[in-house]
């Protein structure tokens, strides 16, 4: 009786002993990560350009609004009720290049907030009574160059304008364009004018 009990032991023994042969020695333990970066104690700012409107402690600038798109910072001026654009295309000599007036919206309103995502741009306006309802706008790819047309042509203002969309960094050859502007009350036809034109590699040149 005592030689079954024998046999049956030692075979529980091989068995145990295979086992542990299978799973002990594997080579597909999975290698550990990175480790996480670890959060900086302190944080160290650099100033590498600036502007000013040329006044201080008048809400001259409030509410930054920046659109990685076009490059461009919209500033909400309190003081003038309006929203400055800079152009930031070269961070450290911000320019201003254009300004949103809500009064030609709603006469006598000002701009109190502005907010930007993908090229449009949302601004709130504020009614001449603040009890009233204001008035909610949004802007999307329009620019005011102003510059002196006194002594050009109707033909060499259009060129004109779009080289300074080039200039400007707001357009590129290819780019289509559409250009509204008062004709000169001497010559024949209309007195407003709106065109579609194209921005060719000429109006880089200038």
């Amino acid at each position: 009786m005592r030689q079954p009990s024998l046999r049956l032991f030692t075979t529980s023994l091989v068995m145990t002993a295979a086992l542990a042969a299978c799973g002990g020695g594997s080579d597909d333990t999975p290698a550990p990560g990175p480790l996480p970066e670890a959060t900086p104690a302190s944080l160290t700012l650099e100033k590498i350009g600036g502007y000013s409107t040329g006044q201080f402690g008048v809400s001259a600038a409030e509410i930054p609004a920046f659109d990685a798109a076009s490059k461009r910072l919209f500033v909400v001026n309190a003081q003038l009720g309006a929203v400055d654009v800079l152009d930031l295309s070269n961070p450290t000599n911000p320019t201003k290049i254009n300004v949103l007036d809500a009064t030609a919206i709603l006469a006598g309103a000002e701009i109190n907030s502005v907010a930007v995502f993908n090229g449009i741009v949302a601004v709130a306006i504020q009614a001449p009574v603040k009890t009233d309802l204001g008035r909610m706008a949004l802007y999307r790819g329009v620019v005011s160059l102003p510059f002196d047309t006194s002594a050009m042509s109707a033909t060499e203002l259009n060129d004109r304008a779009l080289e300074m969309l080039v200039k400007t960094g707001i357009s590129k050859p290819g780019d289509h364009v559409i250009l509204t502007r008062g004709d000169h009350m001497n010559a024949h036809g209309g007195t407003n004018t709106m065109k579609v034109m194209e921005i060719t590699d000429e109006h880089a040149k200038s």
